[in-house]
């Protein structure tokens, strides 16, 4: 609809239309381009398979050795160095731990896997 207010998979219009047309089945599909690095915030990527940090002081606990490599959406290769556990808080209050995260410091930003979480009981 190209109205201000909301993105496209909460638009008012287009859910109308999905109702009217009787599908039975519903895509969501979000992509998101960062063009500066955002230190302080995490992301939650649907599409991820491991929790990424680029702050090393989020780590709790020793780390450990990762000799992989990951590779992103884009075709981006990046050698890995150490995983472990970070803790964030949540815009509730909460403390999230985050086991077998991937601690890359020239990464672009923190990624909370959905897949990882739902893996571990969150729903």
């Amino acid at each position: 609809c190209r109205k201000p207010g909301h993105i496209r998979t909460e638009c008012p219009e287009e859910q109308q239309g999905l109702q009217d047309g009787n599908t039975a089945t519903g895509r969501k599909f979000h992509a998101g381009m960062v063009t500066r690095r955002q230190n302080d915030r995490f992301v939650l990527d649907s599409g991820a398979t491991d929790h990424v940090c680029t702050i090393s002081d989020a780590f709790v606990g020793p780390t450990r050795r990762q000799s992989s490599t990951v590779t992103f959406g884009d075709g981006n290769v990046k050698t890995l160095g150490r995983v472990g556990t970070t803790e964030l808080v949540t815009c509730m209050g909460d403390t999230l731990s985050l086991t077998d995260t991937i601690y890359l410091p020239s990464g672009a930003l923190n990624v909370v896997s959905l897949s990882k979480l739902m893996e571990n009981g969150f729903s």
